[in-house]
């Protein structure tokens, strides 16, 4: 986010209709009765917002339009008041606060008539419109302002607003309005959920621009992340509980506006896409440097072996993704120079396939095989690498060596996965980037000790337990159940499939897996 103040802008009037009708509103001596107008001390002001980043996340209208109304106006002449039980009268005053740069606010409901009044004074109002069936009884709230009243018929669909002759008799029984002074270059996110409308009108009216966030899946949208991207927004406030919290929405419009997309669309690596790889191994079986011939056809390759998956219709409809994984790190019977039983490639050595697969639209796993090391100390060798946006890391645990590393182990426990979780998570928020997959390499459940304690919950990393299990087909589909049971919440699954016939299913026979592997290795 810039760091930069909201800064407020002075408008004529909120609309080029009111701007008009304003300047032919006469004034008179103090309000005596509806149709009388007087002239207001002050006019409307957008309140300065307390952080780049905001969420309202109210699910109860009431409650929201009035946190809304607290959030994006420090004074209002003028209200717009409706039923908190009647969704076309909410409708109607959403378009008419917009008309009047007014907050709205809803009676009825969870907020009481006290804490209405208390919101009025704080707004230094001094009229309210009250929107509703004309034989309804003016709100407690607001008996002592004149009643002006607008009809729920009053509004209009196309163009979408309140009708000219009826927002005219609004206004010729308000106040004169000075100039308001509204946001500038606030944007707005809206989730979706039911009963937003009286809170977003109340942000449009402050001069806040929405944009529709359908759940609040920001990263998951292609357009919403570019159009995030082109707002370049001082400030940025999230509308709805499917934002979460104010730090979660932070990094994902910090990402968002780097405009950075992951291969497939958005910046999500999961849900919505199946990740098809060859298996490392066949990338750079003997930890060497790649010529550039050698680079083009790995990254031909992957392409090639994620095909076949393209042309088949999917269960769940996810977007098929060609990956890469490159072994940076190999498990060895021997303690190398550094003692640690694993060979690593340099990071400059591995730099071209990566970056060429990245630029290619191949998003790419950074395979390690610990040796004696945790794998956060391989890890962080390849930070540099990781700050790419499409690229993710694989973690195969059972090259874990134990002791003096001359025995392999093949278990880890579920911390040292966590620590690598939590490092990834960090350089994630650091660096303003989209998610990260994490693939964990496993042939038994029990390869990573008291697994069910994973945190896998971390917006900023999406986790894959792989089923790394060879032989019959029938041999892995059990291998691939049995992982399942009694995994940790939000996860992903993967699945080995070899090439040939008479061993492997296809990809179709693959799909039919419950649940369906987002990831998929060929051998």
């Amino acid at each position: 986010m810039k760091t930069r103040k909201v800064r407020f802008a002075t408008i004529a009037g909120s609309v080029a209709l009111v701007g008009s009708l304003l300047a032919g509103c006469a004034s008179g001596d103090a309000v005596e009765s509806p149709g009388e107008t007087t002239s207001a001390a002050t006019g409307a002001q957008a309140a300065e917002l307390p952080a780049p980043i905001l969420v309202l996340g109210s699910s109860d209208p009431a409650e929201l339009a009035l946190t809304a109304s607290q959030t994006f106006f420090e004074q209002a002449p003028v209200v717009v008041v409706a039923d908190a039980t009647d969704p076309d009268a909410q409708a109607t005053a959403a378009e008419a606060a917009v008309a009047l740069t007014a907050p709205v606010l809803l009676t009825g409901g969870a907020i009481s008539d006290d804490g209405i009044g208390s919101e009025l004074e704080r707004l230094g109002a001094v009229a309210a419109v009250h929107v509703g069936d004309a034989a309804a009884s003016v709100p407690v709230a607001v008996r002592h302002f004149p009643d002006v009243h607008l009809a729920t018929s009053s509004l209009r669909e196309q163009p979408a607003g309140i009708n000219d002759d009826d927002l005219r008799t609004v206004l010729g029984a308000l106040p004169d309005l000075p100039e308001p002074e509204v946001l500038h270059e606030v944007l707005v996110l809206v989730d979706g959920a039911p009963g937003q409308g009286p809170a977003v009108a109340t942000a449009r009216a402050a001069g806040a621009v929405p944009l529709e966030v359908p759940d609040g899946e920001l990263s998951a949208s292609s357009e919403a992340v570019q159009a995030v991207a082109a707002a370049k927004a001082l400030a940025v406030v999230g509308i709805g509980a499917g934002f979460g919290s104010a730090d979660d929405l932070a990094w994902r419009v910090r990402a968002a506006e780097t405009g950075a997309e992951l291969p497939g669309g958005g910046q999500e690596v999961l849900p919505g896409k199946r990740y098809v790889t060859l298996h490392r191994s066949a990338v750079t079986p003997y930890l060497t440097e790649l010529t550039e011939e050698e680079i083009t056809g790995r990254v031909e390759l992957a392409r090639e072996t994620a095909a076949p998956f393209e042309d088949v219709e999917s269960p769940d409809g996810a977007t098929i993704v060609p990956t890469l994984e490159l072994a940076v790190t190999v498990a060895s019977g021997a303690p190398g120079v550094d003692g640690n039983y694993s060979t690593e490639l340099d990071v400059e050595t591995v730099r071209p396939l990566v970056e060429a697969a990245h630029d290619a639209g191949v998003y790419v796993l950074l395979a390690l095989q610990p040796g004696g090391s945790t794998f956060l100390e391989q890890v962080e060798q390849y930070d540099d690498l990781l700050r790419l946006p499409a690229v993710g890391l694989a973690l195969d645990v059972e090259h874990r060596r134990a002791g003096n590393g001359s025995v392999q182990s093949g278990t880890v426990p579920v911390t040292e996965v966590d620590d690598v979780l939590e490092h990834v998570a960090g350089l994630v928020r650091e660096a303003d980037l989209p998610q990260k997959l994490v693939v964990v390499h496993q042939s038994s459940a029990g390869s990573v000790l008291d697994r069910q304690d994973l945190g896998a919950g971390a917006s900023q990393t999406a986790v894959v337990l792989h089923s790394d299990v060879y032989g019959a087909l029938w041999l892995k589909e059990s291998a691939y159940e049995e992982l399942r049971a009694d995994a940790p919440d939000g996860v992903g699954w993967g699945w080995t499939q070899h090439r040939g016939t008479g061993v492997a299913p296809g990809p179709e026979e693959a799909l039919v897996l419950e649940p369906a592997p987002d990831y998929i290795s060929f051998e």
